[in-house]
């Protein structure tokens, strides 16, 4: 018969949250230092780079001030780490791992000064296994770092205001940490406002005057960078070269990210809350819930109308500050009162969950070691040992200084020539190499113009960000077949028209593919009949419902007189579509167009192929 007091005992530090806690941060710290041995992202080796400058003052102006977006702390600390243990992978991501893990028994202790132990596992657990807190742990970037500082910030601010205890050196590390906030990321200086400001709420009014003192030691802190801030808010404004502005879904996707993009995590987390949720709990802690909410809310809206308005740049990552005051927010429904075995198998249910669709729905360690610039650097070695280095042209749309933290002897052409369609012919017209390597388009437009110049696919390699694609110029046994690889292949015979529009193909995306990872390409065929005139415009549209999700055209080029010619129009099917279940929704339209109705082109015929793509191009944040 089983002793059921040694099984008890057994299992007895489930009753303790401290134990379930520091668990639950080394099964988090162990998640992160998994992840820490990657190839180093494209930010990381940007920020890398901008560390080559042999002294500080040299780094602040054009590392930080003139090459980068973000205030200058990270990288000055980035800096002087590496002046001490240089810039391997390892060497500049040790920080932000570690400030990373610290941040779990961080916000145990801040929501278990606001409610309690046990309603302080929920933000511990929430940070220990979502895909989010553990992939900005491991980047070499600002997120992290900010995290941990904003959280120190609120922790010396918790103690303050529970025990109201208000001593010098309390309020100097508040202001210490709330300056650090600043240096570290906009957002986190905005995070670290808004939680300033909500704290005055909460202040007694005999505290006030010191209080308010230590936040504008924080502003007087600041003050030596305000030359490099003032420029990069109104001069650089935002990073809208490259970021787009966010939709009406943005707040959705937020969500499905925290939930890995998986349903069963979401109603597992949804579950999970509704069993610990206690009603009595929201009415004794309201004021702490609402203020928690706040801070965790208005950034992100904050960012939206700023993104929207004036220049993109709100992202995913600039709303980790504010998320463990969501998470705080939450925590306030919890119950304070001793749950035990309840709390622990909530818990650990919703551990198990989150890390079993980090690994098999996100993919998570497989998908960090298809970062693209090392993958880049190994198949240009490769392809220089198999055929020589005169033999292998390199077009990458990537800084050569990145490619060159991994292979400083690659002389790949200027990146620059992608930015211009003709002088990319010349620059490919006038190369001798018989192959070319590609890394960084994402453009199936710029990858058809540079098969004009090389027809031959030679091998792909997915990655993060982009494929890297080896042409050639010759026939070879080692080609890829592209119609074997066409999931399918639509003909259409033309013929002449007057008229200003001519239907080729309308169908239901999901009636061509179930996956969201495509490319459609269609070519139109087509015969010059004279040299005057009005060119003839092939159209591609994907529609949803009376909304125009994109349109894009390829119009024929002007050649000699009764001459044939080829033009070829793709798109990529999840750069717009991003959900599978948006396939059966989304309309496919491919017609001509005539504006004026007197084009001298006559269409022959046109071919739709669709391929299947890389799922890992957006992986980071998209589901797989």
């Amino acid at each position: 018969m089983r002793n059921n007091s040694t099984y008890v005992g057994a299992f007895g530090w489930m009753k303790s949250p401290a134990a379930v806690m520091w668990l639950l941060t080394v099964v988090g710290a162990a998640l992160r230092v998994g992840g820490m041995f990657g190839p180093l992202t494209h930010d990381e080796l940007s920020a890398i780079c901008r560390l080559r400058f042999d002294t500080l003052a040299d780094m602040l102006t054009y590392g930080v001030k003139l090459g980068d977006t973000h205030p200058g702390g990270v990288q000055v600390m980035m800096w002087l780490w590496a002046q001490l243990t240089g810039t391997s992978a390892f060497a500049v991501r040790l920080p932000f791992v570690l400030m990373g893990i610290a941040t779990m028994p961080l916000v145990y202790a801040i929501g278990r000064c606001w409610y309690g132990d046990w309603a302080a596992l929920l933000p511990t657990a929430v940070m220990a296994v979502s895909q989010y807190t553990i992939y900005y742990s491991d980047l070499a970037r600002p997120y992290c770092a900010g995290l941990f500082f904003i959280l120190c910030a609120l922790y010396v601010l918790t103690l303050m205001v529970t025990e109201e205890r208000y001593t010098f050196l309390r309020l100097a590390l508040f202001a210490l940490f709330e300056a650090c906030c600043a240096y570290t990321q906009y957002f986190c200086a905005l995070t670290a406002l808004l939680m300033a400001c909500g704290a005055l709420f909460f202040v007694g009014r005999r505290h006030l005057l010191p209080y308010l003192a230590s936040c504008l030691g924080a502003v007087l802190l600041f003050l030596p960078h305000i030359g490099i801030t003032l420029y990069q808010l109104f001069e650089l404004k935002g990073i809208g070269g490259w970021l787009g502005a966010p939709t009406p879904a943005f707040g959705l996707e937020y969500l499905r990210y925290l939930t890995h993009h998986s349903w069963i995590a979401a109603a597992v987390a949804v579950v999970a809350y509704a069993l610990l949720f206690r009603p009595e709990a929201v009415r004794r802690n309201w004021p702490l819930m609402a203020a928690s909410l706040a801070v965790g809310v208005l950034p992100l809206v904050i960012g939206y109308v700023y993104s929207v308005g004036v220049n993109p740049v709100l992202q995913f990552s600039v709303l980790i500050f504010s998320f463990p005051f969501l998470l705080l927010a939450l925590a306030g429904g919890v119950s304070a009162r001793p749950q035990g075995w309840r709390t622990a198998a909530v818990t650990g249910v919703y551990v198990v969950t989150m890390v079993t669709t980090l690994f098999v729905t996100r993919r998570h360690y497989t998908m960090l070691q298809k970062e693209y610039i090392e993958a880049t650097a190994t198949a240009a070695q490769e392809a220089v040992g198999q055929y020589g280095a005169d033999n292998v042209a390199c077009l990458f749309n990537i800084r050569a200084d990145k490619v060159a933290y991994y292979d400083s002897t690659l002389h790949p052409i200027p990146y620059e020539v992608l930015n211009d369609a003709g002088r990319l012919d010349s620059v490919l017209d006038a190369s001798a190499s018989p192959y070319l390597l590609c890394s960084g388009i994402q453009d199936p437009a710029m990858l058809c113009r540079i098969q004009r110049h090389y027809p031959v696919l030679l091998h792909v390699r997915p990655c993060v960000v982009s494929e890297i694609c080896l042409f050639g110029r010759d026939p070879s046994p080692e080609a890829i077949d592209l119609d074997s690889l066409s999931a399918v292949t639509v003909e259409r015979r033309l013929a002449s028209f007057d008229g200003e529009f001519r239907d080729i193909l309308d169908t239901s995306l999901a009636d061509l593919t179930g996956r969201r990872f495509a490319c459609i390409e269609a070519a139109l065929q087509f015969r010059q009949t004279d040299t005057a005139g009005e060119p003839l415009h092939l159209v591609m549209e994907l529609v949803r419902g009376s909304r125009r999700l994109s349109w894009n055209e390829e119009v024929t080029p002007a050649t000699l007189a009764d001459s044939l010619g080829t033009i070829v129009l793709p798109i990529r099917v999840e750069t717009i579509v991003k959900h599978r279940c948006q396939l059966r929704h989304t309309r496919l339209k491919i017609y001509l167009w005539n504006p004026g109705g007197n084009t001298v082109t006559q269409p022959l015929s046109c071919r739709v192929r669709l391929f299947p793509t890389s799922p890992w191009i957006y992986s980071v944040l998209e589901e797989i």
